[in-house]
C-alpha cells in the first residue's frame, strides 16, 4: 500500500507543487514585508502610539485605534471584505504576511503536465516527445508562471490599497511595484535554484569528476593493483527503464546518445584522457561548472558509426 502511494506521489510530481507554493510563498512574505514597511506614514504613527501610551498611562481605555490603523495602513483582505458589506472594520489591526493567487495555480501545473500524466496513469499510447518536450521546458514554465502570479499580485494590492484607503499616489503605486519586482526576481531565483536538482549534465560530469578522484585515491592505498578506468559523457534523448521479465529485469538505457557516450569512453584510450565529453556536453554545462571544470579541446574526431566528427573535450 505504502509503495503504491510512493509511486502516485512520484509520478504525480507533488513535491514539485510544494516547492514552487514554497518558493511563491516565500517571495510574498518578503515582497509584504517591503511594501508594508514602505507605506507606513511612520511620523503619524510615531505620534499616535505616543498619545496611546500617554492614555495608558493614565489608566485610560483606548477606544478607537483608526487613527493608528491610518497610520500604519494594514493591507487586510478581511478589512475590505467589511468595508464592501457596510459592517464595522475589526478594532485589531492586522498585517497579513505572504498571499498571491496560488489557487489557481494548481491548475495551470497540472495542464501543463497533463501528456505526462496521461502518460502514467491512461491506457493509451501517449506522445512520448510531446511528454519529454513538457519535461524539457517546466523550468521555463514555472519562471514564466512566477511572474504572472506577480503581475496578477501587484494590480490585487492596487485595488486592496484602493478599498481601503483610496486612490494610491505615486509612492505607493513605486512600492507595489518595487515589491512585485522583487517577489518576481525572488521566485524566479528559487525557481532557478530548485532546476538546479535535475540538472544532469553538470551532475553528470562532476559525478565522472569525482569517480576520477575516487579511483586515484584507491589506487594510492597499494593494496590492489593499479586501476585504470574512462569516462565518456554525452547528452541527448534516449529510453530508460526497465527491461526483461519479472523473474529476471534491469533497469538499462537504450538509443543513439547512448552508443555515442560510450563511443566517447572510447576515445579515452585514444586521447589519453581519464574524461571526455561531447561538445552537446560543454554547450549544456551552467557558468559555474564551467568555471569549476576546466575543459581543453581535443579536436574534431570521427567516432565509429557516424558519417560526420564530433568535437571532444578532455576534462583536465
Amino acid at each position: 500500500m505504502m509503495r503504491r502511494i510512493w509511486t502516485a506521489f512520484r509520478q504525480l510530481h507533488l513535491l514539485l507543487y510544494g516547492l514552487f507554493f514554497v518558493m511563491i510563498g516565500l517571495g510574498g512574505i518578503v515582497a509584504s514585508v517591503f511594501e508594508q514597511y514602505s507605506i507606513i506614514d511612520f511620523d503619524r504613527m510615531l505620534g499616535e502610539l505616543k498619545l496611546l501610551t500617554q492614555a495608558t498611562a493614565r489608566g485610560d481605555q483606548p477606544k478607537d485605534d483608526s487613527r493608528l490603523r491610518e497610520a500604519l495602513r494594514p493591507l487586510d483582505e478581511n478589512a475590505r471584505e467589511a468595508k464592501r458589506a457596510g459592517g464595522a472594520r475589526d478594532r485589531n489591526v492586522k498585517i497579513n504576511l505572504g498571499g498571491a493567487p496560488t489557487r489557481w495555480m494548481t491548475l495551470f501545473i497540472v495542464a501543463w503536465l497533463w501528456p505526462l500524466y496521461r502518460h502514467y496513469f491512461s491506457h493509451r499510447k501517449a506522445n512520448l516527445v510531446r511528454v519529454e518536450q513538457r519535461i524539457i521546458d517546466l523550468p521555463l514554465f514555472l519562471f514564466g508562471l512566477t511572474w504572472l502570479v506577480t503581475a496578477l499580485r501587484y494590480f490585487d494590492k492596487i485595488s486592496l490599497y484602493r478599498d481601503l484607503y483610496g486612490e494610491p499616489d505615486l509612492r505607493i503605486v513605486s512600492t507595489f511595484a518595487a515589491s512585485a519586482i522583487l517577489l518576481g526576481t525572488l521566485g524566479g531565483y528559487l525557481n532557478l535554484e530548485v532546476t538546479r536538482l535535475y540538472d544532469h549534465v553538470g551532475a553528470a560530469v562532476r559525478a565522472a569528476v569525482g569517480m576520477r578522484a575516487a579511483l586515484a585515491e584507491f589506487n594510492l592505498t597499494g593494496v590492489y593493483p593499479h586501476v585504470q578506468a574512462g569516462v565518456g559523457v554525452h547528452a541527448g534523448p534516449l529510453v530508460a527503464g526497465n527491461v526483461g521479465t519479472d523473474e529476471r529485469a534491469e533497469y538499462t538505457v537504450l538509443g543513439d546518445t547512448v552508443n555515442v557516450a560510450a563511443r566517447i569512453e572510447g576515445q579515452t584510450k585514444e586521447q589519453r584522457a581519464d574524461i571526455l565529453v561531447s561538445d552537446v556536453v560543454v554547450a549544456l554545462l551552467g557558468p559555474e561548472d564551467r568555471a569549476a571544470i576546466p575543459v581543453q579541446s581535443c579536436g574534431p574526431i570521427l567516432l565509429k558509426g557516424k558519417s560526420a566528427p564530433m568535437e571532444l573535450y578532455r576534462v583536465e
